[in-house]
């Protein structure tokens, strides 16, 4: 186009003029003149997603051509560019596509806005004024807009705009429809709006969800019955809550009439009968200009069916003679001469030898298409054949000479009818397609949907009796613990073991003759591994917050307090469904382990302990013996004592006289309960005898003391 046409603007502008009048979408064009071959936009965006010019492309439609006619393009006035002819001062198309396809925009000094008609009604309109009947009042109409365009009784030439919505239960609205020029993606950001415009009360909406297509618009709104109530009861309703109303005016259409004056029209009425007029003339212009070109044809045909018999009767002689003898021979039978092809006679006239006179290649030129003719043509059929296209053409130019200019466009506006038919099922086969194709997606995901929660319910499934078996995070880290307490550390070795929140492995352990209840399998050496990272103090915490003990007023010394402490019985492993182990006889008085305030500091421990391992002696009971709880005797293979870590070497100089002499520093199957957030305990393990280290909860246990 810019290499024809001589387009002295930017490429930019071409190139978006060519995707404006490819787009097909509700709002742009009621008969697009190009093929949008690529993504040239839809009414989600109002074509501004279109793509960039170097990935679409285009040609002409089919009706384009029915539109502006052939026979038309004689009849233009070319402009010239530098000696170039390009495009013509004006197109003269058969229905007026400024009403089909509308017009918005300004000029200097001059805006103008033109809105869109229906083509059919234009072509009713254009017979109706042919007959000289009164025109049908048009109004505004846009291809796939399925709202209502209504006139304003007290404004003429004023009409509003509806989409359309309908309240599909108490909660439920549903949009369907947008009025023209508001585009799905724009309608959008105002619904998103409608969540959040309330900060203080309730917002108008709850939720809205969307299902469109390229050609269409699908909003599914949820809000609450009384919201939805005072939306009807309001002044404009729905529409006007939801700004589903517009409005389109005809009182500023500024247009170029056929002689180039900008004159202001008032009515689509108006416009047609100006057209009507120039479109008119034109046809018999046309008229006029197709009976001198067939009527040239008609001579040519006879001349051609003549020079062939003759040529077969032997009446006029070709072979064997000069030229200049042949053409005068021709022009003295009274042959026709026709100069159709100039370029042909150009280089006819470059061969010509330099004695060839003027009026040689006049006559050379002239002759041509006598003397053009193939071997093949100088026969007896076809001459027949000549002489039946020569009766048809007189026939067609007898009827063409009687047909008037009106009727040669009513039957171009038959040839539109046609092809907007043809092309109107093109549209409604590819409508169906997209919605087999969004149906058949919306089967697919609801497949899918189906599927991933059938495969989510057995995974919850699965989980539910995995955790039906298990007990909560205390009871297994009590199960840890008792199991080392209780000396059968070694009895049940695996290196699938429990500690913590993760669960490997899972076994059945028998307890009397029937119930079962799961165990934890641990090892000796993945425990030791693990016994850094548990922290004494927060076992004392975690203790105190999971027994349920009443607090003592008095304040014992340390030594009673682990006395105390380690004369309580407890419980083996408990029964399935219990949340933790519960002491045997009676609850322990966890603030017992708790001390004086000088007796916080750990060296003041260490001490205590010390002067009391050094006389193989147990520590001496300073408060009062725990009531009624009688220490159930364990097996001596491992016995473990509570001292500080600095001590460690000494306790192992003299574990084996102090495990035999006190009896009170043995464990009484009694679970230490460690909590799952921070654990720092340390675990020793002599070839015989475990220790335990325990400070008070209000020290941190250091690694280098």
């Amino acid at each position: 186009m810019s290499e024809h046409s001589a387009y002295h603007h930017g490429e930019m502008s071409l190139t978006g003029t060519i995707i404006n009048m490819a787009q097909s979408f509700c709002g742009s064009n009621n008969i697009n003149l190009l093929t949008p071959s690529g993504q040239f936009g839809t009414r989600r965006m109002g074509g501004k997603d279109a793509a960039s010019p170097r990935y679409v492309f285009t040609k002409l439609e089919k009706i384009t051509r029915a539109i502006f006619h052939e026979d038309d393009d004689a009849l233009l006035a070319y402009l010239s560019d530098d000696g170039l002819s390009i495009e013509p001062e004006f197109y003269m198309p058969v229905i007026p596509m400024i009403l089909v396809n509308g017009c918005d925009g300004i000029g200097t000094g001059w805006s103008t806005f033109v809105p869109n008609y229906s083509p059919r009604q234009i072509i009713k309109n254009l017979r109706k004024l042919i007959y000289n009947e009164e025109m049908e009042e048009m109004f505004p109409y846009y291809a796939g807009f399925n709202g209502e365009i209504i006139p304003e009784a007290t404004r003429p030439g004023t009409f509003n705009v509806h989409g359309k919505i309908d309240r599909l239960n108490d909660t439920t609205l549903y949009i369907s429809e947008l009025p023209v020029k508001v585009w799905t993606q724009n309608y959008k950001v105002f619904l998103e709006s409608l969540l959040t415009n309330n900060i203080k009360s309730e917002s108008d909406i709850k939720d809205f969800k969307e299902d469109h297509t390229d050609t269409t618009v699908s909003f599914t709104i949820t809000a609450t019955k009384e919201k939805i109530d005072s939306f009807e009861n309001s002044k404009d309703g729905l529409y006007g809550k939801f700004k589903l109303m517009g409005k389109l005016n005809t009182t500023n259409m500024h247009l170029f009439d056929e002689v180039g004056r900008i004159i202001k029209y008032t009515s689509p009425d108006e416009m047609m009968k100006s057209f009507f007029s120039a479109r008119l003339d034109f046809y018999a212009q046309r008229k006029e200009h197709l009976l001198l070109i067939m009527r040239r044809d008609l001579k040519m045909l006879s001349n051609k069916a003549r020079f062939v018999l003759e040529v077969c009767n032997n009446e006029l002689i070709i072979n064997n003679r000069k030229r200049a003898d042949i053409l005068g021979d021709l022009q003295e039978r009274g042959y026709d001469l026709f100069d159709n092809n100039k370029e042909k006679a150009d280089v006819s006239s470059s061969e010509e030898s330099a004695e060839d006179s003027a009026s040689d290649s006049d006559l050379a030129r002239g002759y041509d298409y006598l003397l053009g003719l193939k071997i093949w043509n100088l026969t007896l059929e076809k001459v027949e054949q000549l002489r039946q296209q020569v009766k048809d053409k007189e026939v067609a130019v007898i009827e063409l000479e009687g047909t008037p200019p009106s009727k040669i466009w009513e039957d171009d506006l038959d040839v539109i009818e046609e092809v907007l038919n043809e092309r109107d099922d093109e549209f409604e086969a590819s409508a169906q397609d997209e919605r087999k194709a969004q149906k058949k997606s919306a089967t697919q995901k609801a497949k899918k949907k189906a599927k991933s929660q059938k495969v989510a319910k057995k995974k919850k499934k699965k989980v539910n009796e995995w955790d039906s078996d298990m007990e909560d995070d205390s009871l297994i880290e009590s199960k840890i613990f008792n199991t080392v307490a209780s000396g059968s550390l070694d009895s049940e070795l695996s290196d699938d073991f429990v500690i913590g929140r993760v669960v490997k492995k899972k076994t059945t352990k028998k307890i009397g003759s029937k119930t079962k209840v799961p165990s934890i399998i641990t090892s000796n050496q993945q425990l030791k591994k693990r016994s850094d990272s548990i922290d004494v103090d927060v076992i004392s915490d975690s203790m105190k917050k999971k027994l349920n003990v009443t607090p003592v007023k008095s304040k014992p010394s340390l030594a009673s307090s682990i006395d105390s402490f380690l004369s309580k019985d407890f419980d083996p492993l408990p029964k399935k469904g219990k949340k933790r182990l519960s002491p045997a006889k009676e609850s322990i008085d966890v603030d017992d382990l708790s001390v004086d305030d000088d007796m916080n500091s750990p060296e003041k421990k260490i001490a205590i302990l010390d002067e009391k391992v050094s006389k193989k002696k147990p520590i001496a009971k300073k408060s009062k013996p725990a009531p009624k709880a009688k220490a159930k005797p364990i097996k001596k293979k491992k016995e473990i004592l509570i001292v500080d870590s600095s001590e460690e070497e000494d306790f192992k100089e003299e574990s084996e006289s102090e495990s035999e002499s006190s009896d009170e520093f043995k464990f009484k199957d009694e679970p230490v309960i460690a909590s799952p957030a921070k654990r720092s305990i340390r675990v020793r393990q002599t070839k015989k005898k475990n220790y335990v280290v325990d400070l008070d909860d209000s020290d941190e246990f250091n690694d280098s003391e």
